[in-house]
Protein backbone atom coordinates (compact mmCIF):
# COMPACT_ATOMS: atom_id res chain seq x y z
CA UNK A 1 0.00 0.00 0.00
CA UNK A 2 1.22 3.12 -0.82
CA UNK A 3 1.78 6.37 1.60
CA UNK A 4 -0.94 8.14 -0.33
CA UNK A 5 -3.87 5.48 -0.06
CA UNK A 6 -2.73 5.13 3.68
CA UNK A 7 -3.37 8.59 4.15
CA UNK A 8 -6.60 8.62 2.43
CA UNK A 9 -7.42 5.57 4.55
CA UNK A 10 -6.35 6.80 7.80
CA UNK A 11 -8.95 10.22 6.83
CA UNK A 12 -12.05 8.28 6.23
CA UNK A 13 -11.66 6.44 9.38
CA UNK A 14 -11.34 9.70 11.12
CA UNK A 15 -14.76 10.91 9.26
CA UNK A 16 -16.47 7.82 10.20
CA UNK A 17 -15.35 8.26 14.27
CA UNK A 18 -16.33 12.11 14.37
CA UNK A 19 -19.59 10.90 12.77
CA UNK A 20 -20.07 8.57 14.72
CA UNK A 21 -19.16 10.83 18.07
CA UNK A 22 -21.35 13.54 16.58
CA UNK A 23 -24.33 11.26 16.27
CA UNK A 24 -27.14 11.04 18.79
CA UNK A 25 -27.89 7.88 20.52
CA UNK A 26 -29.92 5.30 19.49
CA UNK A 27 -31.27 4.83 22.86
CA UNK A 28 -34.90 3.86 23.65
CA UNK A 29 -36.93 6.14 25.91
CA UNK A 30 -39.38 5.93 28.17
CA UNK A 31 -41.82 7.81 29.64
CA UNK A 32 -41.18 9.17 33.52
CA UNK A 33 -43.73 7.28 35.51
CA UNK A 34 -45.59 9.74 37.19
CA UNK A 35 -46.80 9.77 40.97
CA UNK A 36 -49.77 8.13 41.92
CA UNK A 37 -52.79 10.44 42.34
CA UNK A 38 -53.67 11.40 46.06
CA UNK A 39 -57.63 11.96 46.47
CA UNK A 40 -58.12 15.13 47.93
CA UNK A 41 -61.69 17.04 48.97
CA UNK A 42 -62.79 20.70 47.78
CA UNK A 43 -64.48 22.75 49.83
CA UNK A 44 -65.52 26.19 50.19
CA UNK A 45 -63.70 29.18 52.15
CA UNK A 46 -65.70 30.16 55.09
CA UNK A 47 -65.26 31.75 58.02
CA UNK A 48 -64.75 29.87 61.64
CA UNK A 49 -63.11 29.27 64.71
CA UNK A 50 -58.80 27.69 64.32
CA UNK A 51 -59.02 24.31 65.92
CA UNK A 52 -55.17 23.86 65.69
CA UNK A 53 -52.70 26.30 66.80
CA UNK A 54 -48.98 25.77 66.81
CA UNK A 55 -46.67 27.37 69.52
CA UNK A 56 -42.62 27.86 68.91
CA UNK A 57 -40.41 29.44 71.03
CA UNK A 58 -37.29 31.54 70.27
CA UNK A 59 -35.75 34.47 70.55
CA UNK A 60 -36.41 38.21 68.89
CA UNK A 61 -33.38 40.85 68.69
CA UNK A 62 -34.00 44.22 67.71
CA UNK A 63 -31.26 44.76 64.64
CA UNK A 64 -30.04 48.09 66.78
CA UNK A 65 -30.85 48.64 70.59
CA UNK A 66 -30.21 51.95 72.54
CA UNK A 67 -29.28 52.59 76.13
CA UNK A 68 -31.29 55.85 77.21
CA UNK A 69 -29.84 57.71 79.96
CA UNK A 70 -31.72 60.77 81.76
CA UNK A 71 -29.97 63.73 82.53
CA UNK A 72 -32.43 64.51 85.60
CA UNK A 73 -34.80 61.87 87.45
CA UNK A 74 -38.19 62.52 88.48
CA UNK A 75 -42.02 60.86 87.94
CA UNK A 76 -42.99 60.63 84.22
CA UNK A 77 -45.94 62.69 83.49
CA UNK A 78 -46.63 61.96 79.83
CA UNK A 79 -45.25 58.81 77.53
CA UNK A 80 -45.59 60.19 74.17
CA UNK A 81 -43.94 57.44 72.22
CA UNK A 82 -45.58 53.67 72.25
CA UNK A 83 -43.73 50.50 74.01
CA UNK A 84 -42.22 49.59 70.58
CA UNK A 85 -42.87 52.53 68.60
CA UNK A 86 -40.36 54.40 66.03
CA UNK A 87 -38.70 56.70 67.11
CA UNK A 88 -36.22 59.56 65.36
CA UNK A 89 -33.56 61.67 67.01
CA UNK A 90 -34.89 64.59 68.66
CA UNK A 91 -38.11 63.05 69.19
CA UNK A 92 -39.63 63.69 73.00
CA UNK A 93 -39.60 59.79 74.46
CA UNK A 94 -40.80 60.90 78.16
CA UNK A 95 -42.34 64.00 79.75
CA UNK A 96 -41.40 64.56 83.73
CA UNK A 97 -43.93 66.13 86.46
CA UNK A 98 -42.00 69.89 86.57
CA UNK A 99 -43.02 69.56 90.29
CA UNK A 100 -39.96 68.06 91.72
CA UNK A 101 -37.94 70.46 89.91
CA UNK A 102 -39.37 73.70 90.75
CA UNK A 103 -38.61 72.34 94.38
CA UNK A 104 -34.96 71.72 93.51
CA UNK A 105 -35.28 75.15 92.51
CA UNK A 106 -36.63 77.02 95.41
CA UNK A 107 -34.48 74.73 97.55
CA UNK A 108 -31.47 76.18 95.79
CA UNK A 109 -32.98 79.79 95.94
CA UNK A 110 -32.86 79.39 99.69
CA UNK A 111 -29.63 77.79 100.02
CA UNK A 112 -28.25 81.50 98.62
CA UNK A 113 -29.79 83.59 101.25
CA UNK A 114 -28.57 81.51 103.74
CA UNK A 115 -25.32 82.12 102.21
CA UNK A 116 -25.60 85.79 102.02
CA UNK A 117 -26.95 86.32 105.42
CA UNK A 118 -23.64 84.16 106.45
CA UNK A 119 -21.74 86.17 104.39
CA UNK A 120 -23.02 89.47 105.88
CA UNK A 121 -22.82 88.35 109.16
CA UNK A 122 -18.88 87.39 109.11
CA UNK A 123 -18.39 91.07 106.99
CA UNK A 124 -20.31 92.74 110.19
CA UNK A 125 -17.99 91.50 112.85
CA UNK A 126 -17.85 90.32 116.50
CA UNK A 127 -20.73 91.70 118.40
CA UNK A 128 -19.67 92.94 122.08
CA UNK A 129 -22.00 90.38 123.24
CA UNK A 130 -20.72 87.61 121.53
CA UNK A 131 -17.00 88.80 122.99
CA UNK A 132 -18.38 88.86 126.39
CA UNK A 133 -19.92 85.14 125.96
CA UNK A 134 -16.63 84.09 124.35
CA UNK A 135 -14.29 85.41 127.01
CA UNK A 136 -17.14 83.95 130.09
CA UNK A 137 -16.70 80.59 128.55
CA UNK A 138 -12.87 80.76 128.34
CA UNK A 139 -13.14 82.07 132.14
CA UNK A 140 -14.97 79.09 133.16
CA UNK A 141 -12.83 76.68 130.94
CA UNK A 142 -10.04 77.85 132.64
CA UNK A 143 -11.27 77.57 136.09
CA UNK A 144 -12.28 73.55 135.41
CA UNK A 145 -8.90 73.13 134.22
CA UNK A 146 -7.35 74.59 137.13
CA UNK A 147 -9.73 72.57 139.11
CA UNK A 148 -8.63 69.61 137.22
CA UNK A 149 -5.01 70.19 137.48
CA UNK A 150 -4.91 69.95 141.26
CA UNK A 151 -7.09 66.56 142.20
CA UNK A 152 -7.91 64.84 138.50
CA UNK A 153 -6.88 62.27 136.64
CA UNK A 154 -4.85 63.31 133.50
CA UNK A 155 -7.26 62.15 130.88
CA UNK A 156 -9.62 64.57 132.06
CA UNK A 157 -6.99 67.45 132.75
CA UNK A 158 -6.15 66.85 128.80
CA UNK A 159 -9.49 67.07 127.72
CA UNK A 160 -9.71 70.32 129.50
CA UNK A 161 -6.35 71.63 128.06
CA UNK A 162 -7.73 71.11 124.83
CA UNK A 163 -11.54 72.59 125.45
CA UNK A 164 -9.34 75.79 126.96
CA UNK A 165 -7.40 76.02 123.70
CA UNK A 166 -10.84 75.79 121.23
CA UNK A 167 -12.16 78.83 123.20
CA UNK A 168 -9.03 80.24 122.88
CA UNK A 169 -9.08 80.04 119.08
CA UNK A 170 -12.39 81.16 119.48
CA UNK A 171 -12.32 84.39 121.04
CA UNK A 172 -8.80 85.09 119.14
CA UNK A 173 -11.24 85.15 115.86
CA UNK A 174 -13.18 86.99 117.21
CA UNK A 175 -11.68 89.72 118.27
CA UNK A 176 -9.49 90.12 115.32
CA UNK A 177 -13.01 90.87 113.52
CA UNK A 178 -14.62 87.05 112.53
CA UNK A 179 -17.99 86.09 113.97
CA UNK A 180 -17.63 83.13 116.03
CA UNK A 181 -18.19 79.29 114.58
CA UNK A 182 -21.60 77.82 116.48
CA UNK A 183 -20.87 73.92 116.99
CA UNK A 184 -24.79 72.93 118.08
CA UNK A 185 -24.43 69.45 120.58
CA UNK A 186 -26.10 66.28 119.90
CA UNK A 187 -28.13 65.26 122.39
CA UNK A 188 -25.77 63.42 125.14
CA UNK A 189 -22.67 65.48 123.72
CA UNK A 190 -21.41 68.57 125.30
CA UNK A 191 -20.34 70.98 123.28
Amino acid sequence: MSSASRVILSGAISVVLLLAACSAPATTTTAPSAPPAVAVSVAEATQGVIQQTLSYSGELRAPAQVNIVAKTGGTIQQLPVAVGGQVKAGDVLAVLDPANAQAQVVQAQAAVSQARAKLASIQAGARADDVAAAEATQNQQQAKLASLQNQGRPEDVRAAQSALEVQQARLDQMLQGGRPVVHRSSPGRAG
